[in-house]
């Protein structure tokens, strides 16, 4: 009997996502975090926002959270691990401003290849079939392969030549339903780029979203003195994937607990309170299933 190992899921940020590293002494006080080699944004945590969440958003008793996720930690007793582990949630694909399309998604070789070592390690061939075709395809110094039929893309202030990928359209059509809206697959699904590893770290380190924040004294209803600081988020539109996987034999029942977290939208990172941090969460289809259903 084939037993299921683990799932690909995916968030898609409906608010700005603030997965903090703490203070810094930059210009930014409050950064995100990173990957110290390639300077992606990364969320680390991934497993303690589902396990907070998850009894919110389904029907879960408390045997089968910690079957999942592992006795919490209390003083003086031994913890027991979970059975399922959830990896980081990496970057797959980020909104840039364009002049002639409004907003276009960018991924780039390196990040594509984490993705189909990602489904490798969960037993999706097509998928992984899938990428392989578009790294074949894909030439460096070449013209970026884009799902946009044009010859010319304005990304930011820049002017990038593409090419019309039929493997990379192919790919995207897989992608349906890790989108909370119909319209923005569609959206993404025509406005797509693959860039240069090196052209996407541009874009991912200084195209993220800075805003002010303040704090206000209550009594004198002014700005406290001092209480003026800069936060760095994930921008809105932003798709980021992680791995589930299990790490034991015959509980395939645990990962049809998880997913029914498909389709659902929880909370990542910090501030909440004021609105930041929403993301969908869904999981690509798997083994057996329809891939081209909503």
């Amino acid at each position: 009997m084939n037993h299921e190992v683990g799932r690909i899921g995916f968030f898609y940020a409906v608010t700005q996502i603030h997965a903090g590293k703490g203070f810094d002494v930059g210009i930014v006080d409050q950064p995100i975090q990173r990957e110290i080699h390639t300077r992606f944004p990364v969320i680390n945590g991934v497993k303690g926002a589902i396990r907070n969440e998850i009894s919110r958003l389904i029907n879960i008793n408390y045997n089968d959270i910690t079957q999942i996720f592992g006795t919490e930690f209390q003083d003086n007793e031994a913890s027991e691990a979970g059975k399922v582990s959830f990896s980081e949630g990496k970057l797959a694909f980020y909104p840039v401003r364009s002049i002639d399309r409004g907003i276009v998604w960018i991924t780039c070789p390196l990040i594509l290849s984490r993705l189909k070592i990602a489904f490798d390690v969960v037993g999706l061939e097509e998928f992984k079939k899938l990428i392989e075709k578009i790294n074949i395809s894909y030439k460096e110094d070449y013209k970026a392969l884009s799902t946009i039929n044009d010859s010319k893309i304005c990304l930011e202030e820049f002017e990038q030549d593409i090419k019309y990928s039929k493997d990379l359209m192919s790919f995207v059509n897989h992608l349906r339903n890790i989108f909370p809206d119909e319209r923005l697959f569609e959206r993404f699904s025509s406005n797509l780029v693959i860039l240069s590893d090196k052209d996407f770290s541009y874009f991912v380190t200084n195209s993220t979203e800075v805003i002010a924040r303040i704090r206000i004294n209550p009594q004198k209803r002014t700005v406290d003195k001092g209480a003026l600081w800069y936060e760095e988020y994930i921008p809105q539109d932003s798709v980021l994937f992680f791995i589930s996987k299990l790490l034991v034999n015959n509980a395939d029942y645990l990962l049809k607990k998880i997913d029914e977290l498909n389709s659902k939208f929880l909370n990542i990172g910090g501030n909440a309170s004021i609105g930041k941090g929403i993301v969908y969460i869904s999981f690509l289809p798997f083994k057996g299933e329809d891939k081209n259903e909503k």
